[in-house]
């Protein structure tokens, strides 16, 4: 059984589900430095709740599909993130109860996100369709259609636990296809939200294709998009060149820990120099990252991951937060 483990550094990659205790200091790849991480199954992923089918705060339409309003439209947006949580949730509950009204709800939101999504060179993206402006920052605004990193993660995820659950060929046609958003290095003319930064591999949650707005490294979108490849790994496909992405972007978010952590304090929002000039900084956003960090300990086997969540932890309480 697994149990939280301290007093280890990141340079251990220790026997937590069974895998062989070896170093985490493997020389890097060419372009991005790795820790020989495998992913080790620790799904499914259960919730202390069930979803809430009939949740006000999550409305549906007529299809089941996540209802989502925004500024400035008559009409809800399409939001992969949304769509893509709200339907991740339902398969999960599926999962535990087997009740086929999760099971459709999640395949309903996961059609609706494929519908809406663009096919370029053979990879498909899941576009916004509004601008966004970061932190409020009009001087940081993503103009429509954006692409993130964090969507393509949640998107990802979806659809190859739907191929885990129903066997439908759709489902990991679509994982492969989205597989091939993750090799479209940034920044560049195009879609993308991976690229190379001092030998780090980072997810971009808001990158830009026009070169208006910087990469921020933002680490809980980076997680949820690195959290995609792990599900591909897990459910459709080990294949080596996805392992490697997994490994080079959670090797990343071990290797910055210190360059987000704020000590004793609400941990940045961000990497870049922008979240520390700013102080963008997040009670909920500090607390959902530290168990970010509790999951990557799980998935990797390495409970240095463990030790920098209880780190966050330790931070939180001593910031006098208390949202």
């Amino acid at each position: 059984m697994l149990r939280r483990t301290s007093l280890l550094t990141a340079a251990v990659l220790v026997t937590l589900t069974g895998c062989t205790a070896e170093t985490a200091t493997e020389p890097s790849t060419e372009r991005w430095h790795t820790s020989a991480y495998a992913a080790h199954e620790i799904l499914p992923r259960t919730y202390s709740t069930l979803l809430d089918l009939d949740d006000p705060d999550q409305p549906v339409d007529d299809r089941g599909v996540r209802a989502v309003p925004w500024e400035g439209f008559a009409e809800p947006v399409y939001h992969p993130v949304a769509m893509a949580m709200y339907a991740l949730r339902a398969v999960e509950s599926y999962r535990q109860t087997d009740d086929p009204e999760y099971l459709r709800r999640a395949i309903a939101n996961g059609e609706a996100l494929l519908d809406g999504s663009d096919e370029i060179a053979g990879a498909r993206w899941f576009p916004y369709p509004f601008d966004y402006a970061l932190n409020g920052d009009q001087g940081m605004t993503l103009t429509a259609p954006w692409y993130s990193g964090m969507a393509q993660g949640q998107a990802l995820s979806l659809v190859s636990r739907l191929w885990s659950v129903t066997g439908d060929t759709r489902w990991r046609d679509a994982a492969t296809s989205i597989v091939a958003t993750y090799r479209a290095d940034g920044p560049g003319d195009g879609p993308w939200f991976a690229h190379v930064i001092a030998g780090d591999l980072w997810f971009e949650e808001y990158p830009d294709a026009r070169g208006t707005v910087a990469p921020t490294q933002v680490v809980n979108g980076h997680v949820y998009s690195a959290w995609g490849l792990y599900d591909y790994l897990t459910f459709v496909d080990h294949d080596d060149q996805v392992l490697a992405l997994w490994d080079g972007a959670v090797t990343t978010v071990r290797r910055q820990f210190s360059a987000f952590r704020l000590e004793d304090a609400i941990s940045y929002y961000c990497i870049a120099q922008y979240c520390k000039d700013t102080s963008w900084r997040s009670e909920p956003y500090h607390r959902g990252v530290a168990n970010q960090l509790d999951t990557l300990g799980l998935m990797t086997g390495d409970a240095a991951f463990l030790e920098l969540a209880d780190t966050l932890r330790r931070d939180y309480a001593a910031s006098g937060a208390t949202r």
